[in-house]
C-alpha cells in the first residue's frame, strides 16, 4: 500500500520542472520558459498532439503495469492458497522487470533535461519523480520479502 501511496501522486506531481533564461544587454536575466511535466500531463499532452504511440506506450508502462503489479503483490500477500500465491509471484516478479523499462527510459530523458543547455534552459527534479522513485524501490523491497 505504501507503494501505491508513492505511485499515485507520482504520476500526477509534476516530476520535473523546465525553466528557460537569457540574459540580455541593459536588459539583464529574463525568464522566457517555464514549464512542469508530470506523467499525466505529458499523456494528456502526447494524445493531444497526434503521438498516440508514444501515449499509449506511457500509459503501459508508466501507469498499468505499475499499478498491476502492485495489485499482484497485495494478493500475493493476502493469498492463503500457496499455489495461487506463488503464481501472483511469479507474474509479479516478471511483470516488474518491465516496469523498471519506464524507469529507466525516464531516468535517461530527465538526465538529458536536468543538464544546462547551453545556460539557456535548465531542468530541476520535482517532487513527482521522488514519488515514482519511492515507488518503484518500495515495489522492489516488497517483491524480494515475498521471495
Amino acid at each position: 500500500l505504501a507503494a501505491l501511496g508513492l505511485l499515485v501522486p507520482g504520476v500526477f506531481m509534476d516530476c520535473i520542472s523546465l525553466k528557460g533564461t537569457m540574459t540580455l544587454p541593459l536588459v539583464g536575466t529574463r525568464e522566457f520558459y517555464e514549464e512542469g511535466r508530470s506523467v499525466a500531463g505529458s499523456l494528456v499532452s502526447l494524445w493531444d498532439s497526434g503521438n498516440l504511440l508514444a501515449a499509449g506506450l506511457l500509459l503501459v508502462f508508466a501507469i498499468v503495469l505499475p499499478l498491476l503489479n502492485t495489485t499482484l503483490i497485495a494478493l500475493a500477500a493476502t493469498t492463503a492458497d500457496g499455489i495461487q500465491r506463488a503464481q501472483f509471484r511469479g507474474v509479479a516478479k516478471d511483470l516488474s522487470r518491465w516496469c523498471m523499462a519506464d524507469v529507466f527510459a525516464a531516468t535517461l530523458a530527465l538526465v538529458l533535461f536536468v543538464t544546462p543547455f547551453n545556460g539557456l534552459l535548465v531542468g530541476q527534479l520535482r517532487w513527482g519523480f521522488y514519488c515514482l522513485a519511492g515507488y518503484v524501490l518500495l515495489s522492489i523491497a516488497a517483491n524480494r520479502v515475498q521471495e
